[in-house]
């Protein structure tokens, strides 16, 4: 049993005892205003936390479609594992895992400047060279600490790329996001041998023969995306 010897202590306990375990009062702590985005397995929603009227980003998924699912369980749990020992200014924080009756969430910080296709979207005629400059340091930055960390992003194409903040960016407002296809490159036997977006998969990744080549050598292959 533990024992808090102050309000500020016991706080410091829940904050460090949630960075490593499983919460179950998501409904409590946390009001859902809308959902943002979606994917194969999950829904993303954007919510506040009530006591500190903080928002954040909720990704939520259907305990019952990924318990039919080994392949999306496995890789869930892969996902949540390698995102708890991320930490870096480029990447998406994991802040918490909740689970209730009929679905799991993924809480992470709200990155709302939107993404590089957005900004894309918004500049015809090309971006400025000092901010192309900037989005790159960042962009970089992240990749070369996921390659010192041996994990591999598997899906890296603009609307993962996200910004904290839509005009002044900065290296340190750039953040890759979904880690849904990323793998350790330790992984002799990962879930997904082949995988990404249509579009933006590196032209060898396309040629893998998953029946001949090692899986290790797959993921070496895939380092940087």
């Amino acid at each position: 049993m533990l024992y808090a010897g102050c309000e500020e202590e016991y706080w410091a306990w829940v904050e460090a005892f949630t960075k490593v375990m499983t919460r179950r009062d998501f409904h409590a702590r946390y009001s859902v205003s809308r959902m943002i985005g979606s994917g194969g397995f999950a829904n993303v929603y954007k919510a506040t936390e009530i006591v500190s009227g903080k928002r954040v980003a909720v990704k939520g998924f259907n305990k019952k479609y990924i318990g039919n699912n080994h392949k999306g369980k496995m890789n869930l749990l892969q996902e949540i594992s390698m995102m708890r020992g991320l930490s870096n200014e480029n990447i998406l924080k994991l802040k918490e895992m909740n689970e209730t009756k009929n679905s799991l969430y993924l809480v992470f910080d709200l990155i709302e400047g939107g993404d590089l296709n957005d900004l894309i979207e918004k500049n015809k005629e090309g971006l400025d060279e000092s901010e192309i400059v900037n989005i790159m340091q960042g962009l970089l930055r992240g990749l070369k600490y996921m390659s010192e960390e041996g994990v591999a992003h598997r899906d890296l194409k603009p609307a993962n790329i996200m910004f904290k903040k839509t005009i002044g960016i900065v290296p340190e407002g750039v953040v890759i996001v979904d880690f849904g296809l990323a793998a350790s490159l330790s992984d002799t036997n990962p879930i997904f041998k082949r995988c990404g977006t249509p579009g933006y998969i590196a032209p060898e990744v396309i040629a893998i023969n998953t029946s001949s080549e090692e899986p290790f050598k797959i993921l070496e292959k895939m380092r940087y995306f």
